[in-house]
């Protein structure tokens, strides 16, 4: 009699395809897998911790970009001259004030009159910290693309291999019966599953975060244009945003 109850004991540790039913659960499915499929999951586990990491810190990052952005536009309406808003103590990493910043840095240096050709040169300063701005902001994201794209096929790897050990099974037994098939396929269809619960949230956070992007580059190349006329109108030292309207901070 202990021999029996020894040898139950021993199977329940080791569970078998043949012995799960339709009603045990993922987990005991996922410990009864093949290697590969359980390889296929701890990869899948992996991209999954990957992307929400990458998801919160890109959402603190957007969010304190946002703030700064606002506190930056206010100060900015309200600020008697660009020269006035660059001397007043704002040092922003990064976002419209880096942008501005650094054109700011260029502008004290220049000694002379602001012709069409040197307002030229400042523009192409501005873009080129706009596309660092951008590129910065977009630091990370190729992971949540990678994943969004190549997760469902590596859980879909792990799905047809473990159909084909099913279907192993069903030879071995000489039976093609739903009670034979089921517990094989249910547990294959565990790697698709893990694959899109991987790459849906990074679809949908890599769209969220590049929309953002894209709405704060299009606010940076407005308040770039509407700098440029400031200075070719008035100067460092003439009107900032509270002459000219603050369009850029209206198209927020």
């Amino acid at each position: 009699m202990s021999g029996a109850q020894g040898s139950r004991r021993v199977g329940a540790q080791t569970p078998n395809r043949n012995d799960i039913g339709m009603n045990d659960s993922v987990l005991q499915m996922v410990l009864s897998a093949g290697w590969l499929t359980k390889l296929v999951l701890a990869t899948l586990v992996g991209f999954s911790v990957v992307t929400w990491a990458v998801i919160f810190s890109k959402w603190r990052t957007t969010r304190a970009v946002g703030i700064a952005d606002g506190k930056f536009l206010s100060s900015y309406r309200t600020a008697p001259s660009l020269s006035a808003l660059a001397g007043s103590g704002l040092n922003p990493e990064r976002g419209l004030g880096y942008v501005f910043t650094d054109a700011m840095q260029k502008v004290r240096r220049h000694q002379g009159e602001f012709s069409s050709d040197w307002l030229s040169i400042l523009e192409r300063r501005l873009r080129g910290s706009i596309r660092e701005e951008v590129a910065s902001q977009e630091q990370y994201l190729g992971i949540l693309a990678t994943t969004a794209n190549v997760a469902p096929f590596i859980g879909l790897l792990g799905t047809v291999w473990g159909i084909i050990d099913a279907f192993r099974d069903i030879a071995a037994q000489g039976s093609a019966s739903i009670a034979a098939v089921a517990p094989g396929v249910a547990e294959a269809l565990v790697a698709t599953a893990a694959g899109l619960f991987a790459a849906i949230p990074a679809v949908v956070f890599y769209n969220f975060f590049i929309n953002g992007i894209r709405s704060r580059a299009a606010q940076m190349e407005a308040f770039s244009v509407e700098m440029l006329d400031l200075l070719h109108e008035f100067g460092p030292g003439g009107s900032s945003g509270n002459a000219s309207g603050g369009q850029a901070g209206e198209r927020q």
